[in-house]
């Protein structure tokens, strides 16, 4: 009998659930605009930032300027994060065009292992009176197994 009991409870163990990693996006962008006339003559705008979304599209973490630069830059620019929800820090790589929208990004791990890469994407629209080009770059990964992340985590520090 007794043997039949740790056989049970050794099933049962292999049977327990295993808690999965949380999936998460990391998306660098940029965006701008101009217009040939308007109210006060011709008119421009520029946006860029970085954002780690979780499964259901809500902000992790967002920064225009994450560490006071640009997120992604002509030459290349990386960036550590690290505190918040993480564990081990992670690092997000963006090489941009010349137009300053992303050509390609790489998010690794505190050892400079490669978690995903992609290219990035441009969309131009032009109506006649204005023109807007938005380009994004995302790439999704995983978290550690000790990690969870809500939205709008604090304490992320930036290096």
């Amino acid at each position: 009998m007794p043997n039949a009991i740790k056989l049970l409870l050794a099933t049962l163990a292999l049977a327990a659930p295993i808690a999965a990693q949380q999936a998460v996006q990391a998306v660098w962008s940029r965006g701008g605009f101009e217009t040939i006339s308007g109210p006060a003559g011709n008119e421009m705008g520029h946006s860029s930032g970085f954002t780690i979304l979780d499964q259901d599209g809500n902000e992790i973490y967002s920064n225009a300027y994450p560490g006071d630069y640009a997120p992604c830059q002509m030459n290349g620019h990386t960036f550590t994060l690290s505190g918040g929800c993480f564990s081990a820090p992670f690092k997000f790589a963006c090489t941009s065009k010349f137009d300053g929208n992303p050509k390609n990004c790489e998010v690794l791990d505190s050892s400079g292992n490669s978690l995903g890469k992609a290219d990035g994407n441009t969309k131009t629209n032009f109506n006649g009176i204005s023109i807007s080009e938005d380009g994004t770059c995302s790439v999704g990964f995983t978290l550690g197994p000790n990690d969870h992340c809500g939205p709008n985590t604090s304490g992320f520090n930036v290096s």
